[in-house]
């Protein structure tokens, strides 16, 4: 999201102002250029900030909690007119605390192949605004279950239908499809050992 036109500068300008910060252009000079995104078919890494509340059923009991991380993601295709950007995850760490199962971390599970995740332009005539589907399973540790590795037994699929802008993102909102998580011990596959509800993810 990074090739911006006046248009996309004065949507930035205007959430920084919702952020709590007043931005200042000098005169009449023209403002630098936004960064650009990823060079048409020459493959790059994408970092993202991600902020999720969402609630954890284990053992009985349900807890609500927030997670912050990041996660990076390999471009491995994109074009222009219409603008698109083919990933896939590289790699997710974004960690917590439960009250009762103590710190948490999570990653990608590399073993289980997913489809590939597309970002791209509503209409040929703009970048943005673009809809952007996020494919991935997650693994979960815990400090009270140490040296497992719990792994979503379903594919996950986040979406935004509505992206004003992409690498690197502004406050944009994504709803978790499949509405929760189910994760699985190794040693017990298909079987749930708990469950995550998600209630908002914020990528920035």
């Amino acid at each position: 999201m990074k090739a911006r036109t006046s248009r996309l500068l004065s949507t930035a300008l205007i959430v920084l102002g919702v952020m709590g910060f007043t931005p200042h252009l000098a005169g009449a000079a023209t403002p630098a250029p936004l960064p650009q995104p990823c060079p048409v078919s020459r493959p790059c890494t994408i970092t993202i900030t991600i902020t999720i509340r969402f609630s954890l059923a284990f053992g009985g009991g349900t807890e609500t909690l927030t997670a912050n991380g990041t996660g990076n993601f390999n471009n491995i295709a994109s074009t222009e007119s219409p603008w698109s950007e083919t990933i896939t995850p590289a790699s997710l760490n974004f960690n917590g605390v439960s009250p009762t199962q103590g710190a948490f971390t999570t990653g990608f599970d590399q073993s289980k192949q997913t489809r590939n995740t597309v970002v791209q332009s509503n209409t040929a005539a703009s970048r943005f605004p673009a809809t952007g589907d996020l494919y991935f399973y997650p693994t979960v540790t815990l400090s009270s279950h140490p040296g497992v590795v719990y792994s979503a037994i379903q594919e996950q699929h986040l979406q935004n239908r509505n992206l004003n802008s992409w690498d690197p993102q502004i406050n944009e909102s994504w709803s978790l499809v499949n509405d929760k998580i189910d994760f699985e011990d190794p040693t017990q596959p298909g079987v749930t050992a708990f469950t995550l509800t998600s209630q908002t993810t914020t990528i920035n």
